[in-house]
């Protein structure tokens, strides 16, 4: 039976050995898309069964790329295949254990002046790194690594770790082939039917027409908002829960990806 799914902004998850990740529109309005990682334990109490929850938001632009460097170009797929094969080369020449080097999809997360204004400083006065990242797994085609952990803003306004090899937070979560193309090729239609709407929106609602609407907000109307996230637990052996969590904050508008490590590779991964 499939699991049923109580949050409406959701719109894909993917389970894995008590982790997953799901994909929600909650954020589509300032032009976001949230992948939240998640892992949890089942043995422990309803409403605390998370043990690392992982915000990765990522503009419109940063997903179509990453989903065309995946599904239609196979750049990024090729490149993380090499990686893998560079690991295998050295493995054998030393006789020991190598693992391809994960490349970074997106860095960002908020600023500690951002925290500070919230009320919401972290001990360390630092603020909060979020990193996503890729690489070509033993059993599953695509391992995603998602970080959280103190980061610092540098001269470009990027929010960058400083956490070294010990992040506060980490998800590592595998998708097959299959899965990997279901979770881009439907939210990347969600993306386009949202970005329709609004366009057909503008058409009904011209430039021209926005004085009305603002003197309709002065009287009182107010126009409808978009569902807050709504999860509810579930306690199936089978299926992670959803227990409701605060609005997600807004990432920060210098959330950006690292683009010079998306190239490269054999192309053999969806053959």
């Amino acid at each position: 039976m499939a699991r049923k799914n109580a949050n409406p902004n959701q719109i894909i998850r993917k389970d894995g050995n008590n982790c997953f990740v799901e994909v929600l529109k909650n954020s589509f309005e300032i032009g976001r898309v949230l992948m939240k990682f998640v892992t949890y334990d089942q043995s422990r109490e309803v409403g605390d069964k998370f043990t690392n929850e992982i915000d990765i938001y990522l503009t419109f632009e940063q997903f179509f790329r990453i989903s065309y460097d995946i599904l239609d170009s196979r750049q990024l797929i090729n490149g993380i295949l090499k990686d893998k094969q560079i690991a295998d080369e050295e493995a054998k020449k030393t006789g020991k254990t190598a693992y391809p080097k994960p490349r970074i999809l997106t860095m960002g997360g908020t600023s500690a002046e951002s925290l500070k204004a919230k009320g919401k400083s972290r001990p360390d006065g630092m603020g909060i790194s979020r990193v996503l990242k890729m690489f070509a797994g033993m059993k599953l085609p695509i391992m995603f690594i998602a970080e959280s952990g103190p980061g610092e803003s540098d001269s470009k306004g990027l929010i960058v770790p400083k956490y070294g090899y010990k992040p506060e937070q980490k998800v590592m979560m595998g998708l097959s082939a299959d899965d990997a193309k279901e979770l881009f090729l439907l939210t990347r239609e969600e993306i386009r039917s949202f970005l329709t709407a609004k366009a057909v929106m503008n058409m009904m609602n011209p430039p021209e027409n926005n004085q009305t609407t603002q003197t309709q907000n002065r009287s009182g109307y107010q126009p409808q908002q978009p569902p807050m996230n709504n999860h509810t637990e579930s306690d199936s052996l089978s299926n992670a829960m959803n227990p409701p969590v605060e609005e997600p904050p807004i990432a920060p508008p210098d959330d950006f990806p690292i683009s010079d490590d998306l190239f490269g590779g054999p192309d053999d991964f969806f053959g």
